[in-house]
């Protein structure tokens, strides 16, 4: 559910959801759900704070269970969790290049190269909620008690990525244990997997059409209602993790050739009105002058520029 980056080393945080089925002394079977928060910390030589990390945290393992007696003779479960992490780690660094030039006196000519690139952002984390109905086959024993469920699995079928939103579609797998009776009113232990499809919807304003959009899910605690022998509500939670990507163009300049002088404007004094979309760079660059002097002449501008805004350029003249 989250990491904090320190220097070489890091530390995940988050939350395990276990489902345990237990048979007592007595020969019952009872199932229950524990909720454990988690933080390990994970040594990786040359990371600091300033770096993104992009995650997978993998449990799909069978997890070590042992009984044993505590200090005051009571009854624990000791649960060993194997898990796999994989990710990408994002170093920033600034560089600088040059992307645009102009001179004041002589016309310039630029050489550019232009180049894909891709932005990485931090890792997001969700959390959202299939919500289903399921009625068993005529066939199928009638359920008296449920237990518990097991061998929860979800998988991505489709991904659709809209102006800060995503939809994730797939399905979900959930076996549910129960107790049925037989003809002799007998209690007889019985499975039956259930298939949750889903449409989910994961909201956020950083994530752009464009987007490439990697996701990861988890199936949380699971609730199974009985509702008249033959029909379950289920309700899961599913833990989202999602990275994304922007794709881009970039460019820089290569090659700067100087022409020849510029023809000076005939005007000593000009108003400019600031186009929507229009940085100062542009309009000093238009007009041929250093953006300094600009911002001199016009000291009640505000940066950055929105449009609309009238800027006084004044040339000093020298007598000839």
């Amino acid at each position: 559910k989250g990491y904090d980056v320190k220097t070489d080393y890091f530390v995940i945080k988050g939350e395990m959801f276990l489902n345990f089925l237990c048979e007592y002394e007595d020969g019952q079977l009872k199932s229950f759900t524990k909720q454990f928060e988690f933080s390990e910390e994970i040594e990786q030589k040359g990371v600091d704070n300033n770096d993104i990390l992009q995650l997978e945290f993998n449990t799909m393992f069978v997890p070590i269970t042992n009984i044993v007696v505590g200090q005051n003779g009571e009854t624990v479960i000791d649960v060993e969790m194997p898990y796999v992490l994989t990710g990408d780690i994002y170093t920033c660094y600034n560089q600088e290049v040059i992307i645009d030039a102009y001179n004041t006196d002589k016309e310039i000519k630029l050489t550019t190269e232009s180049f894909d690139n891709c932005i990485n952002k931090p890792s997001y984390f969700a959390e959202e909620r299939i919500i289903a109905g399921f009625n068993l086959a005529e066939d199928s024993p009638r359920i008296e008690r449920i237990l518990g469920t097991i061998g929860e699995n979800i998988s991505l079928v489709n991904t659709v990525v809209k102006d800060g939103e995503i939809v994730l579609e797939g399905i979900a797998n959930v076996g549910a244990i129960y107790y049925s009776e037989d003809e002799d009113g007998n209690k007889v232990l019985n499975s039956v997997v259930i298939d949750l499809p889903y449409s989910l919807n994961v909201t956020n304003k950083d994530i752009k059409e464009n987007d490439i959009v990697d996701v990861s899910l988890k199936i949380g605690d699971i609730s199974v209602k009985n509702k008249k022998g033959r029909e379950l509500e289920i309700v899961a939670n599913v833990y989202i993790c999602y990275n994304l990507s922007s794709p881009t163009i970039s460019a820089f300049t290569t090659k700067i050739v100087y022409g020849e002088d510029k023809q000076q404007s005939p005007y000593a004094l000009e108003i400019v009105v600031v186009k929507e979309g229009e940085q100062l760079w542009d309009i000093a660059k238009k007009l041929s002058i250093k953006e300094d002097l600009l911002l001199t002449q016009n000291p009640e501008v505000i940066l950055p520029l929105i449009g609309g805004e009238k800027l006084v350029v004044y040339r000093a003249r020298e007598n000839k």
